[in-house]
Protein backbone atom coordinates (compact mmCIF):
# COMPACT_ATOMS: atom_id res chain seq x y z
CA UNK A 1 0.00 0.00 0.00
CA UNK A 2 1.45 3.40 -0.29
CA UNK A 3 0.05 6.93 1.64
CA UNK A 4 1.96 9.33 2.96
CA UNK A 5 2.58 8.65 6.49
CA UNK A 6 5.36 11.20 7.08
CA UNK A 7 3.71 14.54 5.43
CA UNK A 8 5.87 15.34 3.32
CA UNK A 9 3.40 15.32 0.44
CA UNK A 10 4.76 11.56 -1.13
CA UNK A 11 3.32 8.85 -1.03
CA UNK A 12 5.47 6.54 1.38
CA UNK A 13 5.55 2.62 0.01
CA UNK A 14 4.14 0.42 3.59
CA UNK A 15 3.93 -3.27 3.31
CA UNK A 16 1.30 -5.57 6.09
CA UNK A 17 1.71 -8.23 7.50
CA UNK A 18 -1.74 -9.95 7.70
CA UNK A 19 -0.10 -13.27 9.91
CA UNK A 20 1.53 -11.09 12.54
CA UNK A 21 0.47 -7.54 12.31
CA UNK A 22 3.71 -5.67 11.94
CA UNK A 23 3.80 -2.75 9.43
CA UNK A 24 7.24 -1.93 7.68
CA UNK A 25 7.09 1.89 5.97
CA UNK A 26 9.67 3.36 3.87
CA UNK A 27 9.56 6.71 4.71
CA UNK A 28 10.55 9.16 1.85
CA UNK A 29 11.91 11.85 4.61
CA UNK A 30 14.10 9.43 5.92
CA UNK A 31 15.75 8.46 2.51
CA UNK A 32 13.42 5.35 1.93
CA UNK A 33 15.20 3.23 4.74
CA UNK A 34 12.61 0.92 6.63
CA UNK A 35 11.02 1.91 9.62
CA UNK A 36 9.28 -0.96 11.58
CA UNK A 37 6.57 -0.12 13.69
CA UNK A 38 7.31 -1.50 16.95
CA UNK A 39 3.57 -2.84 18.30
CA UNK A 40 2.10 -5.01 16.55
CA UNK A 41 -1.34 -3.67 15.14
CA UNK A 42 -4.12 -6.05 13.27
CA UNK A 43 -3.22 -9.50 12.48
CA UNK A 44 -4.64 -12.56 11.29
CA UNK A 45 -8.71 -11.52 9.72
CA UNK A 46 -7.86 -7.82 9.74
CA UNK A 47 -7.47 -5.77 6.65
CA UNK A 48 -4.76 -2.75 6.29
CA UNK A 49 -7.21 0.94 5.59
CA UNK A 50 -4.32 3.45 6.17
CA UNK A 51 -5.54 7.08 5.09
CA UNK A 52 -5.66 10.73 6.92
CA UNK A 53 -8.43 10.46 9.65
CA UNK A 54 -7.64 13.00 11.95
CA UNK A 55 -7.31 15.69 9.13
CA UNK A 56 -3.00 16.92 10.30
CA UNK A 57 -1.82 15.46 6.66
CA UNK A 58 -0.29 12.05 8.01
CA UNK A 59 -1.71 9.08 6.67
CA UNK A 60 -3.07 7.08 10.30
CA UNK A 61 -2.06 3.33 10.04
CA UNK A 62 -5.66 1.49 10.92
CA UNK A 63 -7.59 -1.89 10.39
CA UNK A 64 -10.68 -3.25 10.02
CA UNK A 65 -12.44 -6.52 10.48
CA UNK A 66 -14.87 -7.61 7.90
CA UNK A 67 -16.19 -10.38 10.23
CA UNK A 68 -17.08 -7.62 13.56
CA UNK A 69 -17.38 -4.35 11.64
CA UNK A 70 -14.39 -3.74 14.26
CA UNK A 71 -11.85 -0.35 13.27
CA UNK A 72 -8.77 0.39 14.77
CA UNK A 73 -7.37 3.04 13.90
CA UNK A 74 -3.95 5.16 15.53
CA UNK A 75 -4.28 8.58 14.87
CA UNK A 76 -1.17 10.68 14.72
CA UNK A 77 -2.46 13.73 16.03
CA UNK A 78 -3.31 11.52 19.15
CA UNK A 79 0.30 9.63 19.54
CA UNK A 80 -0.42 6.81 17.56
CA UNK A 81 -2.45 5.60 21.40
CA UNK A 82 -4.97 2.33 19.26
CA UNK A 83 -8.85 3.71 19.20
CA UNK A 84 -11.22 0.79 18.85
CA UNK A 85 -14.45 1.71 16.92
CA UNK A 86 -17.43 -0.90 16.06
CA UNK A 87 -19.57 0.36 13.44
CA UNK A 88 -22.95 -1.31 13.31
CA UNK A 89 -25.00 -1.03 9.59
CA UNK A 90 -28.59 -1.11 10.76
Amino acid sequence: MAADFDGDGKADPAIYGENNGIWIFKLSNAGYVDFVMTQAFGGTGWIPVPADYDGDGLADPAVMSQVSNEWIAMFSAGNYVPVHLTLSFE
